[in-house]
């Protein structure tokens, strides 16, 4: 991929970090819940401007510039009458341990599974973004975190897992190792999320470890689906 290709995905990578749009007018007494996938925009829902506290606080709409309340970063930007607001949620270490107690409890419904290893926030936001309307989506940042997710739900309907391979601490070496010591990739399929560019590495990988494929970084939406449905093919619950 070359720069001009990285370039024309931005749209992609930008949507994929923030969670909410909302354009609001007091003086028009308007309120809308706005929708941006990277290509298409689209204004799913229309307020009166009253209503506008339930979805943000209303503190922010008082100046604009960027601004972090509880567990939301707000990015406020004026445009004559119509306020912008911009928001992502902020994944702190409370909110982390509040995300997994909640895990714990979770009922899951009917959809499969998806396990998802990588350290960067942007990575496993943007695979949240395009598939947890179709999957039950799991995150781990270490390589660790991902074989617990993997314990936690193999016997149910875990279709596939996807994890990087340079992460802190536990990287995604240590999950392969574990896959291979356990003959687990016959019933569970791996593929990898890399921004590795060393060929000897690459090589490695695939040659020692029942990989399925591997997705390169950086990526879009298109290649993400593509890797997704390739890799849970594989899958012996869809068998």
């Amino acid at each position: 991929m070359d720069f001009n290709s990285v370039v024309e995905k931005l749209p992609e990578y930008v949507s994929s970090l923030v969670d909410n749009i909302y354009i609001v007018s007091e003086s028009k007494n308007e309120f809308y819940d706005v929708k941006y996938n990277g290509n298409e925009i689209n204004v799913s829902k229309k307020y009166n401007f009253n209503e506008v506290e339930k979805y943000v606080d209303k503190d922010i709409l008082t100046k604009e510039g960027k601004r972090v309340i509880k567990d939301k970063f707000y990015s406020v930007v004026t445009d004559e009458d119509y306020k912008i607001i911009f928001v992502t949620t902020v994944e702190t270490e409370e909110v982390k341990e509040e995300k997994n107690e909640e895990e714990e409890t979770v009922e899951l419904d009917d959809r499969q599974i998806l396990i998802i290893a990588d350290d960067s926030p942007v990575i496993t936001k943007f695979f949240n973004k395009i598939f947890d309307q179709d999957y039950n989506v799991f995150v781990a940042t270490n390589g660790k975190e991902a074989i617990d997710l993997v314990k936690k739900y193999k016997d149910k309907q875990l279709v596939g897992c996807f994890f990087d391979l340079q992460m802190p601490g536990t990287d995604g070496y240590y999950a392969l190792d574990y896959f291979k010591e356990n003959n687990l990739f016959k019933d569970i399929p791996v593929s990898i999320i890399s921004g590795e560019e060393d060929s000897n590495a690459i090589a490695n990988v695939t040659e020692n470890y029942n990989i399925i494929d591997m997705l390169q970084k950086p990526f879009g939406i298109d290649a993400a689906k593509s890797i997704v449905n390739k890799t849970i093919s594989f899958s012996s619950k869809n068998k």
